[in-house]
């Protein structure tokens, strides 16, 4: 029996009556009775979609209630203490089993890991000393708060006349920094120290703390999201990083599987946006869960240049790529 007709049968056993589908088995939401959100406590038609792996955990949304896990023996788990029913343990042990013993499926997670971390000690890690700048009056302007500058560490370049942001690997390395002229009129607007390759990191992925990740096309696109997420409360449940452009490469695309388990793409609304956030749920969608935004009539252009009250609007249309 191979890996997706052993999760079928799992999932048969547990009577959540799968559906095969291509990208996700659909199944029938077995958090309806307890959610509130399903007619009469129920889901008459499978609403649930796995998504299906060769050799990663499966990935459980349910697209009524909006259930997530980021595995399937997390959802059995949880289901549960939900229902306080002792045979879903069973189940959970059984796809804990399958998603973390399978042979393929632990040699892919080894060589990714091992990839990662032969990557990273590859590139250089650089001492990072401009002055600090937190109340800089350049970073009020775009209206980012002391608090945000001091998490994100922002200082001043004297020098080249630069606001300037370290970014750092999940271990709080410095692995190189982008400085943003303080003036509109000095080109090029940003500039990479060191030999930074900037298509390895992603600025603010030290900041990650496994939960959904926000991804952004620019520094102050991360900054004011991050900011937006303090002040609506929700640093809880998201995180953000920012590509440092639009372009969208294989190691940042390693580096986001690496660290969480569910993307939002939510870039610039330009062309260069719409492409880099087409290429980014092609590469992504097979390993996690990704969803997009939609502006809209929104007459903002990107996530640093709104309100938080039109932001949390825009985060909340956010659909996920099937």
């Amino acid at each position: 029996m191979n890996r997706r007709e052993a999760l079928l049968d799992l999932l048969t056993r547990a009577n959540l009556e799968p559906t095969n589908g291509e990208r996700n088995i659909m199944v029938k939401c077995p958090f309806a009775p307890y959610t509130g959100l399903h007619r009469s406590l129920r889901d008459g038609k499978p609403s649930m979609g796995i998504k299906y792996s060769d050799h990663e955990p499966f990935l459980v949304n349910c697209f009524t209630c909006g259930h997530r896990s980021r595995s399937l023996h997390q959802m059995f788990e949880e289901l549960a203490h939900q229902s306080t029913q002792g045979g879903y343990l069973k189940f959970m042990d059984e796809a804990r089993s399958m998603e973390e013993l399978d042979v393929d499926g632990v040699l892919a997670v080894l060589d990714q890991g091992v990839e990662l971390k032969m990557r990273a000690r590859d590139q250089p890690v650089y001492d990072y000393d401009f002055p600090k700048a937190y109340d800089h009056w350049y970073l009020s302007t775009r209206g980012i708060s002391e608090q945000t500058a001091t998490i994100w560490d922002c200082t001043f370049d004297d020098e080249k006349q630069r606001i300037v942001i370290p970014i750092k690997c999940r271990e709080g390395k410095v692995r190189g920094a982008t400085g943003r002229a303080t003036s509109d009129i000095t080109r090029p607007k940003y500039h990479n120290y060191w030999d930074m390759k900037k298509g390895y990191w992603l600025l603010g992925e030290h900041l990650i703390k496994g939960t959904a990740v926000i991804v952004v096309e620019g520094p102050f696109d991360a900054l004011m999201t991050y900011q937006h997420l303090s002040d609506l409360d929700l640093l809880d449940d998201y995180s953000v990083v920012s590509l440092l452009g639009a372009k969208f490469t294989r190691r940042q695309c390693d580096r986001l599987v690496a660290g969480a388990a569910e993307v939002i793409v939510f870039m610039d609304r330009d062309e260069a946006g719409r492409v880099a956030t087409e290429q980014m749920m092609t590469q992504l969608s097979d390993r996690m869960l990704v969803s997009r935004v939609d502006y809209g009539s929104s007459q903002f252009k990107d996530p640093g240049a709104m309100p938080s009250d039109e932001f949390h609007r825009i985060l909340s249309s956010a659909s996920l790529f099937l």
